[in-house]
């Protein structure tokens, strides 16, 4: 047996963008490149009219038009995150993302976007995450028009006023440290250590008053600035617009506000595997807060987005995580090893993706966490053997059809977040019906993706009170050690 832990792991589910845009009268086709309506994949049910185009500097949108709605909303993504924070200044993108609200040239009051998106019954936020930095706002629909002016001007010609650097630094710190005893934000502090130190997901990535300073020639306002200047680019951003104004008044909109981002010269990153495959398998221990008790197993996949015709990654996890009889979870309760199971995404990059799956254990399973690991990896063998079927898929496939097909509106101002999201990855044609589509069985991309769930792709994060560390994570002062599988340990895992 092994040593013991026990883990509580997030799972991080890709987010969705949609982007749409149509042809529309009235446009200089100089200007805009657009797409009819028609050629956009919605739901039947959807009676929303949706268009794409691109604006001259790069900048591709979609617009929704909704006679319905009593909110307009607006999101900007920009394909740039904590994966872009210069060695030794980890936080900077999340920084900047509040540094941009405060005051335009147009409107150099730093609280004039904000105050006038609360007078007029509407609300705005943004997140910042590895790969993206999501901008977003609603409001009273007949005051859609001057918050997109308010708002585009963010992006048009920031002040980034070096009077409130220092407060938003403490914002930053203030994010910072009043997660320092959240369970699920030490357990990924954690899982980071284990990470490949040359991928850029290991790092830090909130920022605080110690990565945030300012240092003997190097100003954390000028740092800014030049990051800025690096990566917010025209071309690098998505924009939904949802009113329910017609989608000409909203292309024009469009045009006349966004036209004037830049467009400048981005170098493209490319990252190294997740995981460093000469310390796999291994065993990750650390000590939660509360008095929980789980078990984490990771493995390293290819990108999903490639592969959304087919959702491999969908197509197992749902397997993995079924809850009915026969499935690995009722064993596992038979057994009184566990006491919930889900599998998921963990995280996503554009090469490459992790899949988790988490085990609430019970008393019996954290001592026997070995025995936990080796029927998950059976039960995985028996898939491959006997569960990439047709009639599986197809099930599958009927039930995303059926949600596409009677889905809900969400609130606008999240609709358009998502789908700003996803444009990134998907054609505008695809964009609404992407999380949806599942359309083609390839049994052998199946079992290749299912092959992958081994003990030499595996990084195991069992987390518990008592369990066995030797170090200290640096940010959120977690108690952990790492270790790679002994032969013998690997030996007894894999035994069917």
């Amino acid at each position: 047996m092994f040593s013991s832990a026990v883990c509580f792991s997030p799972r991080i589910i890709l987010l969705a963008l949609f982007f749409i845009l149509c042809a529309c009268s009235g446009l200089n086709r100089n200007d805009l490149s657009v797409r009819d309506n028609n050629l956009i994949s919605k739901s039947p049910n959807d009676a929303r009219q949706y268009q794409s185009l691109s604006l001259e500097n790069g900048l591709q949108v979609m617009l929704i038009s909704d006679p319905e709605a009593s909110k307009g909303a607006a999101a900007l993504d920009v394909n740039v995150g904590s994966g872009n924070d210069p060695e030794g200044r980890e936080g900077l993108a999340h920084f900047l993302e509040h540094m941009l609200f405060l005051g335009t040239d147009k409107y150099p009051e730093p609280g004039e976007y904000q105050d006038f998106i609360n007078r007029h019954g509407g609300s705005h936020n943004a997140f910042t995450s590895f790969e993206h930095t999501n901008y977003f706002f609603d409001i009273d629909a007949d005051y859609l028009e001057p918050a997109l002016d308010r708002f585009s001007q963010q992006f048009v010609a920031p002040l980034f006023s070096e009077a409130y650097v220092e407060r938003e630094i403490n914002a930053v710190h203030s994010e910072y440290t009043s997660k320092l005893r959240d369970d699920s934000r030490r357990f990924f502090a954690v899982v980071k250590q284990a990470l490949n130190p040359e991928h850029p997901m290991s790092d830090f990535a909130v920022g605080n008053l110690t990565t945030l300073a300012d240092r003997p020639n190097s100003r954390i306002r000028d740092e800014l600035l030049k990051f800025y200047e690096q990566h917010y680019s025209a071309h690098k951003m998505r924009l939904v617009v949802l009113g329910n104004q017609s989608l000409a008044e909203l292309a024009h909109w469009v045009k006349e506000k966004f036209s004037a981002i830049a467009g400048r010269t981005v170098i493209e990153q490319d990252h190294p595997p997740i995981f460093r495959q000469d310390q796999l398998p291994m065993l990750v221990s650390l000590q939660p807060l509360r008095d929980k008790r789980s078990l984490s197993l990771m493995f390293e996949l290819p990108s999903v987005e490639r592969y959304y015709h087919s959702k491999p990654i969908y197509y197992l996890t749902n397997l993995i995580g079924h809850e009915g009889e026969g499935s690995l979870l009722s064993w596992l309760k038979d057994q009184q090893l566990a006491e919930a199971l889900s599998a998921g995404l963990f995280t996503s990059d554009q090469q490459r993706s992790v899949v988790n799956i988490s085990i609430s254990l019970t008393e019996k399973g954290r001592e026997q966490y070995a025995d936990v690991i080796r029927d998950t990896l059976t039960y995985i063998k028996l898939l491959i053997n006997e569960g990439i079927e047709e009639w599986r898929f197809n099930e599958q496939s009927k039930m995303l059809q059926t949600s596409f097909r009677f889905q809900d509106k969400s609130p606008p101002i999240h609709y358009v977040s998502s789908i700003a999201n996803r444009l990134h990855d998907h054609d505008p044609h695809d964009v609404l019906e992407v999380p949806y589509v599942m359309d083609e069985f390839n049994a052998e991309l199946l079992a290749d993706f299912a092959k992958r769930f081994s003990t030499d792709n595996m990084v195991v994060v069992l987390m518990a009170p008592d369990a066995e560390t030797d170090q200290i994570e640096r940010w959120y002062q977690t108690p952990y050690s790492i270790r790679t599988l002994s032969d013998s340990q690997v030996s007894y895992i894999n035994q069917t």
